[in-house]
Parts: C-alpha cells; structure tokens; sequence
C-alpha cells in the first residue's frame, strides 16, 4: 500500500450495517424517560421502545399505511416480554445460574463501555487552533505523487536520488521493481496526522524526508494545491461536519491510545497453565464426538463449523467435577477467577472453532482467554468506580435482563430445558413452533393461552397518549452497539412479533360482552 490511513479504533458507539453514522445521544438513556406502559412490577419506557422500533427491522416499514400496526405488533410484543419476565421472577428463573451469568456479562459490557465513554470520547475537545489548521486544510487538497518502498536502503537512495532534480527525472530513473509510485489527489483525514503534518507544510514541488509507515517507507512528492471553493451554505455546513468528524475521530484515537497505555503498564494476570490444558483436552473430546453425532453447523461461508453451548457446558462440568470446578483459573487479586465461572462465560460467549481443525481450539481459547483478561480488568476498573450505577448502564442491563428473563422461561415452556441463554444463537421459538407440526401449532396455541393469563395476572397499563405521539420513522435497520474497548451486542434485543395473544384476547372479550 502507498500509505497507511488514521487507524480508528473499533467505536464510533453505533454502527449501522448501511454505514450510517450516528452518535452515541441517540442511545443515551434519558433521566426524564416516561414511562410507556406498565406491566406487573415492571415498565415499558418510551426510549426503550423507540430503540427497539427504530434498530431492529421490520416487514412491511416501507409501507406508510402499515406503520401503526408496526408499532401496536411491537407494543405488544414487548407487553408479552414484561408478563413473561414478571412470571420468570416470580418463580425463581432469576436465580438460575444461566440467567446470572447473562446478566454479569452483559453488565460488564456496559460498564467497560462506560468506562470508555467517560475515558476517552468525553474528553474529546479542541482548540481553536486545531479548529482553524482543520478548517484550512479542509480547503485545500493535495495533488501529489507517492513513492512507496519496502526497503529503506531503497528510501535513502530515493531521496539522493530526488535531491536536486525535477519530478520529471525521478520518474524515468525509477527502478519499478524495487520502488512504486502513483500520482494521487490527497484530502485533510486522508492520512495520520503525522504524516498530514508534514505534507501541508511542503511548498510546491518540494519532495518530503522518508516516512516510515507499517509496511515500508513512502516519500511524497508535492505537485499542487487543489483549493475547495465553498460558498453555498450546505458545503459549509457539510464540511463543518466532515472537520469535526475527521477531529473527532483523532481525538477518540488519541484519548484512548493514552488510556489503553497508562492502564495496562504493568498488569499481568496468570493463569493456571494445567487448567487451561485441561479445558482444551476436554473441549476437544466434546467437539470429536459433536463432529460424529452430526452435532456442527455450517457459516455463511459455507464452512463447518462447531459451538460450544450449554448442553456442552453440562458435559464439562460432569466430566470435570465440582473440585476442580471451583479451582482458581485466573488469578486476579482480589477475586480471582474460578474454572466454572469462567467457563459459564465461554458458553455465553459463542465460543466457534472449525469442525474440520480441532487443533484451532487451543488458539482460539488463547485468544478468548487474552480478550477475556483485557475486557474483566477493564470492567473492574469501571465497578471500582461505581459505573455499573450510572443511569445509562443500568437502564440497559434491565432491558437485556428482562429480555433474558423472557427467553429464560419461553425456551423451558417450548423445550421443557434450562438452556444457557446465548444473545447470538437465541432460537425463536414462537416463530418455530407457529410453522411446524400440528402438535407444535397447538403448543402455540397453549402459550397464546398461557400469555393471556398473565395478562390478567399481572395486569399492565398503556399510556396511550405518548403512545399515539411516537412516530414510526423510515428507519428499517440491524443495528450493532461496537462497545468500547472492543467487542459487540446487537444494539437491542430481538425478539419474533408476537400479537396474537392479544388479538384472541380481544376475541375473548368481544365474544363474553355479546
């Protein structure tokens, strides 16, 4: 390559799968948040259903005159949700330990995110004069010929060689078999700042020193200034927003190469090393005998590929056995971290090797374990300060925590099993049974029943007026919360519509009134 761009860490907060950038207010939690419906002990607030309404995607959005129905099928839904979750805490699912464990890691989750938000993009902020270079640099591109080397013995003879010479000879005594080059118009955020700095500061037809870059050298040859002309009021609002983007972007990287810098200096957390071959052992006899019971899926890619689940999680821990379960596998201090523990998480996490290399496993939980290290110190530091209390980390936990509850008790009333919830690989067990045998169509119905007795139980309440003001929107999108410091989550929890329940309750009452 002929040069290496600005390396952007993984969050802007929120990116959509079409591109469109958005920031981080859009999901803030607001400290006024009405509520929009009560459900037993428990509420739908407007934020959380605008989130759920406008990220996730909908049929029929396109259509302006389905847009009410889209809402009402969400409203209920999400009624159907808390009715679920209020039956799940009244009998006792929260205290099992798949549920705990969802919720610790998803917790951890926003915390760490937290974290990053008050570390690094709050304490984003510029000067004046950061403002104004921007804004000239803005105005004018630079045309320029880049010269790119592997070597850098070739990089000192290029630069004798350029010296006292126009482009015109440089050019025709290039030896383009150990140097490339390519005339190139280059824009403010084009480049590391670095490098940036030291372009726009060149006269016309002046060659740079050599720069060193990740995969070689590159030495830049300045043939003009392309000035922007921008009059209309839209190009100088576009290009307000694009200086303040591209500033953004290099304070975010520049805050958090400092952070990531000061707060691992000198950590280091062991782990037991017979421990983690005895996992990868174990997983191996797991995976070999999924891969002769046909127990694999295959990717998008069209590999074979195989998960770690909770039934797998059961097998470990009976082939283990509780003392060795409970042995301390990483050894933070205070409150290191247990084998079971540890690997409640792993099953959480998707852990996904190919079918076709066992041998991968012992990399893959190397790289898992490294993250894994990484992500628990920087979410103690965020307990330590109290983050996990912040109004946007809690706010987010009871919606994902309410949601597990649901999933919790719909996959034990459709598969009679206590499965380790798994955010990436939750089975839609409503929209299974909807389709399949008529033994399922009649567990659908039972659950239709079920849901209206729950209705009646725990009651809820719709505020129909704010209801009535949310607007649809034309926003039909997957979206993924990029947490800070790494890692992933849908940015809402997603769940199959469900609103027949409340069209046969409605039947019900129409038909008992008559």
């Amino acid at each position: 390559m002929f040069f290496s761009k600005l390396n952007k860490v993984q969050n802007f907060q929120y990116f959509l799968i079409t591109f469109l950038f958005l920031t981080n207010s859009i999901f803030s939690q607001d400290n006024s948040d009405e509520i929009l419906a009560k459900v037993g002990d428990l509420v739908i607030t407007k934020s959380e259903f605008e989130n759920r309404l406008y990220f996730t995607p909908h049929q029929g959005i396109e259509d302006k005159n389905s847009t009410d129905g889209i809402k009402k099928e969400l409203l209920y839904t999400l009624i159907a949700e808390k009715l679920w979750a209020n039956e799940a805490l009244k009998t006792g699912m929260d205290t099992l330990s798949s549920v705990i464990t969802a919720k610790s890691v998803i917790e951890k989750m926003f915390v760490r995110d937290e974290l990053y938000k008050v570390e690094v993009t709050d304490k984003i902020n510029f000067t004046s004069e950061e403002l104004n270079e921007a804004q000239e640099r803005f105005l004018k591109d630079l045309d320029v010929y880049v010269f790119f080397t592997t070597i850098e013995k070739e990089a000192i003879e290029l630069k004798k060689l350029i010296r006292n010479t126009n482009i015109n000879n440089v050019l025709s005594k290039i030896d383009t078999s150990k140097v490339q080059f390519k005339k190139m118009n280059i824009a403010f955020g084009d480049l590391a700042k670095s490098t940036e700095d030291i372009l726009y500061k060149l006269n016309i037809n002046e060659f740079s020193k050599p720069i060193k870059m990740e995969t070689g050298w590159n030495v830049f040859y300045l043939n003009n200034f392309i000035q922007k002309e921008n009059n209309a009021v839209n190009d100088i609002q576009d290009g307000t927003k694009i200086i303040l983007k591209i500033l953004s972007e290099r304070k975010e990287q520049t805050n958090y190469d400092k952070f990531h810098k000061e707060f691992f200096t000198n950590k280091k957390i062991d782990a037991d090393g017979k421990t983690f071959n005895l996992i990868v052992d174990e997983l191996t006899k797991i995976f070999s005998s999924k891969i002769k019971e046909g127990n694999t899926f295959v990717d998008k890619t069209g590999k074979e590929k195989i998960i770690f689940d909770s039934y797998d999680l059961k097998l470990f821990e009976k082939e283990i056995g509780l003392n060795k379960l409970e042995k301390d596998f990483l050894i933070f201090s205070p409150n290191p971290i247990k084998l079971l523990s540890f690997m409640n998480e792993l099953s959480f996490s998707s852990f996904i090797v190919p079918a076709s290399n066992l041998d991968s496993i012992k990399i893959k939980l190397h790289l898992f374990l490294k993250d894994y290290i990484k992500y628990e110190l920087l979410a103690r530091e965020g307990y330590n300060r109290g983050l996990e209390k912040s109004q946007n980390v809690t706010e987010w936990v009871k919606i994902w925590y309410e949601n597990f509850l649901f999933q919790a008790i719909k996959n034990e009333y459709f598969n009679n099993s206590n499965k380790l919830l798994n955010y990436s690989e939750i089975k839609d067990y409503i929209a299974e049974e909807k389709t399949n045998t008529i033994e399922g169509e009649e567990i659908f119905n039972k659950f239709i029943s079920s849901t209206i007795e729950l209705s009646d139980k725990f009651k809820y309440k719709i505020n129909e007026k704010l209801f009535s003001q949310i607007e649809q929107g034309n926003i039909n999108l997957f979206v993924i919360h990029n947490l800070g410091f790494g890692g992933s989550i849908p940015a809402v929890p997603s769940s199959p519509p469900f609103i027949e329940w409340q069209i046969e309750k409605e039947k019900r009452i129409s038909k008992n009134s008559n």
